[in-house]
């Protein structure tokens, strides 16, 4: 289930919340809809029996409707909820996952200016405060989409740069050469495949290098600087180096 976008929703109300260290969850019904994006801690709690856990930099769209409840620990979390009023839809095209990743850094000041204009907004007859608190609740709606879209491409870029290697580890095969293919900068390559496989684009090669090593080792016949050849390791001390750091032990034994 997605947030649907064709349909504008509406904001109602939302504030800022900082969990005390032995502070838990309410249990409610759920008669609104509800995003929350964390910012610091983790948030515990329990949908219709379902763990949910959310970390600092993770948002939720808690959909009307369902039993939560207070049975998970919390770790002192500080978050913003907003309640508001939409429709959902089964199809990904413009619409918004219900959970996700989120910039801190770019999300937090407009929540706090949100929360700061609701409160005004509440001891105000000024009108046009009910129209910036809807502005500033599509910004937030806007951020998370963005961020939704850009994960994704750099998902998609991730992916292309690790097939690539897994199919051409075997010749000679560098950052720069990454970075020619794919048109980016090697630091941009780095930092891409970096966020989604939590290592380089090099330890990766060299993981598939050692990897291709042991199965031919294992071939009778084989010696040890031609193994290092046809798994496209410039020399034999490199090789050995690497095979040392990843298996430790050598390629003799």
């Amino acid at each position: 289930m997605h947030l649907d976008l064709n349909y504008i929703p509406r904001y109602i109300n939302s504030s800022i919340k900082q969990f005390a260290p032995d502070e838990r969850h309410v249990s409610r019904y759920n008669r609104q809809n509800i995003l929350i994006l964390v910012f610091e801690g983790t948030l515990g709690f329990e949908e219709d029996g379902e763990e949910i856990c959310l970390g600092a930099g993770e948002y939720y769209i808690q959909a009307m409707g369902h039993w939560q409840t207070g049975k998970l620990p919390s770790c002192s979390p500080r978050y913003c909820f907003i309640n508001f009023s939409g429709q959902f839809t089964d199809r990904a095209e413009r619409s918004l996952a219900m959970r996700g990743d989120f910039d801190v850094a770019a999300l937090e000041p407009i929540c706090q200016t949100l929360c700061d204009t609701q409160r005004t907004l509440t001891k105000s007859t000024d009108v046009g405060m009910v129209f910036e608190v809807q502005r500033l609740f599509f910004d937030v709606l806007n951020g998370l989409y963005k961020g939704s879209i850009d994960l994704a491409q750099k998902k998609s870029l991730a992916e292309r740069i690790y097939d690539y290697i897994t199919e051409h580890f075997a010749r000679e095969l560098s950052l720069s050469v990454l970075a020619e293919r794919f048109n980016y900068s090697e630091d941009h390559i780095t930092r891409v495949f970096r966020s989604m496989y939590r290592i380089t684009p090099y330890q990766y090669l060299i993981q598939c290098r050692v990897c291709y090593a042991k199965l031919l080792l294992s071939s009778e016949g084989m010696r040890v600087s031609d193994v290092a050849t046809a798994c496209g390791f410039s020399d034999a001390s490199t090789f050995y180096r690497a095979f040392m750091k990843l298996e430790g032990v050598s390629p003799a034994q």
